[in-house]
Order: structure tokens, then sequence, then C-alpha cells
């Protein structure tokens, strides 16, 4: 629990900075574009997260564990060659998506695609950071990138840019910021340089077959967290895709002191110790989340009128229904780290592609018949039911633990 707090403590600084600096990002950037335009450019960037997380393959928190449990660096280079193999495949595949978008924001999908080539490097090298439990690190990157952001978007602002040309620059701080990961690698952990000597094709088919159950896993997990960006627009319009997305990224606002802790605990989670099981912090992020959804609650007005504009206003009723979704998803990560580091990826996986067909269902039926609000409703709907699964699979693995630990006895 000390090292847990120490490491949380580097992250949630890094992330308050960095959620600001995002916060300021998103409010500039939904001033200068507009609703609608901020909607095209919600879809992009949901459509990037997805095609990082389709090309990472489940390679980051399979080296994560392995990384933590043994040290082993090897994997790194064929995770990098892995992932930018997929990355070419999904910046052609891009290609044939983007004409289904407006003229500009055709372009900026084009653009932006090629910063999966950057974001392998980053992710590999942020992922051995990561199983080093080099948190100060991450932390540094964090907030690098965040000020790299808002410097854009003050660009933006400042010289009555567009969707394109905010494409660009987020293409090339993906670059700086990927140089940067590799530059500190280099600097803080010790012999980084020696797998990237020599590869093996055994080692790139090998890693391929023990990534891929995480793999499902990612992509079903990150499908469910950006599918209503994705579908609003077509299910509702871009101008509700854009009142969406200014609630979903006040939300993600709130969830920083949770990606501190998630992003901490699953490296102590996978170092196996002789001291059993290690303690969840259920409590203490519960009562957190309480006292967050009731402030965002009763603030969501204020906050959306001063930070976008009257323009948004229509969010508020959207990011009162979504900030009670934290409740169920704090439940659902706390369990689902803890069974990813006991290597039961297929309890998850299956618990995580019921709730995105769930999901995509009552999204299609309620965000089709009540935009934005319908799909927030389907977000807390799916949320809770994947927070019950998955407590009733963490309970039913820590049961075994005890059972067999007194077998021992």
């Amino acid at each position: 629990m000390k090292n847990l707090a120490r490491h949380s403590l580097w992250l949630l600084g890094s992330r308050l900075a960095a959620q600001a600096g995002m916060a300021v990002f998103s409010i500039l950037v939904a001033r200068k574009l507009g609703s609608a335009a901020f909607g095209e450019y919600a879809l992009i960037a949901a459509l990037l997260v997805i095609g990082n997380l389709l090309s990472t393959f489940g390679t980051d928190m399979h080296l994560v564990r392995e990384i933590a449990a043994h040290g082993d660096l090897r994997p790194l280079l064929p995770a990098l060659i892995v992932q930018l193999g997929l990355a070419a495949m999904l910046a052609m595949a891009v290609f044939t998506l983007a004409p289904h978008l407006s003229a500009q924001g055709s372009t900026a999908l084009r653009i932006y695609s090629f910063s999966l080539f950057p974001l392998a490097f980053f992710t590999v090298f942020s992922t051995a950071l990561r199983g080093k439990q080099q948190m100060s690190a991450i932390a540094l990157l964090n907030l690098l990138l965040a000020i790299m952001q808002v410097s854009a978007a003050v660009g933006l602002y400042w010289m009555n840019g567009n969707l394109v040309s905010l494409a660009w620059c987020l293409l090339a701080i993906q670059v700086m910021t990927a140089i940067t990961a590799g530059v500190i690698c280099l600097q803080v952990i010790p012999g980084f340089m020696e797998p990237w000597r020599q590869i093996q094709p055994t080692a790139i088919r090998s890693l391929i077959a023990a990534c891929a159950p995480m793999a499902y896993l990612s992509i079903t997990i990150v499908f469910y967290q950006r599918l209503a960006q994705v579908l609003l627009p077509f299910l509702a319009g871009a101008t509700p895709a854009g009142h969406f997305s200014v609630a979903a990224r006040l939300l993600e606002v709130a969830k920083i002191g949770h990606v501190a802790v998630f992003t901490a605990i699953y490296p102590m989670l996978s170092k196996k110790t002789s001291d059993g099981p290690a303690v969840l912090p259920w409590g203490m992020l519960l009562g957190a989340t309480a006292l967050g959804a009731v402030t965002l609650t009763l603030l969501a007005n204020p906050l959306i009128s001063w930070l976008f504009g009257s323009e948004y206003l229509p969010a508020v009723p959207v990011l009162r229904i979504l900030v009670w979704s934290l409740l169920p998803y704090t439940v659902s990560n706390l369990g689902s780290l803890a069974l990813l580091a006991e290597k039961q990826e297929s309890a998850v996986a299956r618990t995580a592609s019921l709730s995105l067909l769930v999901l995509a269902g009552l999204l299609c039926w309620w965000g089709w018949l009540s935009g934005p609000q319908g799909a927030a409703w389907a977000i807390l709907t799916a949320e809770s039911l994947q927070c019950m699964l998955l407590l009733n699979k963490f309970n039913h693995l820590r049961n075994r633990q005890a059972l067999a630990a007194g077998r021992s006895w």
C-alpha cells in the first residue's frame, strides 16, 4: 500500500496537470470549431484511440505483467514490430473510411491516422517504464503531452486554424512525445538497448500467441469505451455528438484519480509476493467517486456554461447521467485488474463482450430515440451490468484462493 500510494501520487499529480491541460485543450478547440466540427473531431479522436488499441494488440498489458514479474525486456522489439505492421494496415483502412466524413473531416482523419506509427513507439517505451515501475517518468510524459496539446490548441485558437491544421499539430506532438519517451527509457532503465540488438522470428510468433487473449480483451474494452462517440454522429448527427463529447470530456477529468491508482496498481498486482493477495483500495475510491459524482451533478450547468459556452448547454443533462457511471466503473476496473494480474483474461473478456453487446444494442435504440441523453443512459446501464458480473467473478476468484490457501496450510 505504501508503494501504491507513492506511485499513485506521482501519477495523480501528473494526471491533474495533464487533465487540466486537456480540459483547456478541449475548451479552446470546442469554442473555435463549434459543436458540429467538434463532434467530427471527437469521432476522429475516438477512431484513432480504437486504431491505437487495435495496433497495440494487447502487448502493453502482457508486457507490463511479464516485465513486472520477471524483468525481461526481450519482448519489446517483437512487440514494436507487431504494432508497426498493424498500424500500417489500419492506416490503409482509414483512407477507405475517410471519404464518408466531410471534406475537412476526411482530410484531418487521413493526416491524423499517421499518428499510429509514433504511437506504436510510445506504447512500447511507456510499457517498459510501467513494467519497471518508473512512475515518475510516466508522470513526466503525461505532463509533457498535456503542455504540447495545450500549445497546439492555443495556436489553433489565435491563428484561426481549422480541423485540418489541428490534425497536423497533433501528429507532430505524437512524434515528439515518442522520441522523448525513448530518451527517458535510455536514461532510467539499465540495459535498455540490449533487447534491441537481435530478433528471432519465433519470438514474434510466440508474442502474438501469448497476446491474443489480451488483444481480444483490449479491443473489446476500447470499443466499449468509445462506441458512443463513434455511433452518435450517425444516429443523432454531428451537433448532438459534439454535446455528448463535451460531457464525456468532463467525465474523463473526473476519472483522473482512478486512472492514477489503476496505472500504479497493475504492476504491483502482477508482481508476485509471499504476502498473499494485494489489498485493493475499494473504500477509498468509492467514497471519493460518490463525492465527485454529487459535486459534478450539482455544478454541471455552471461548469459547461462557463467553460464551453451556452452553445453546449444541452450537454448538462447528459453529464448528470454519465457521472453516476463512475461508481460501477470503479468497481469494474479494480476487479478486472485483479483478475488480469491472475491471468484470468478469458473471464474478463467474456464479461466485456457481453457488456459491449448490451451497450451496442442500447445505444442503437436509446441513442436513436433520445440522442445524447439516451446514449448516457445506455452507458450507465451497461456499466452497472459489467460491474455486477465482474464483482461476482472477482469474489469467486478470492474464494478459490482462500480455499487453496487453507488446503495448503
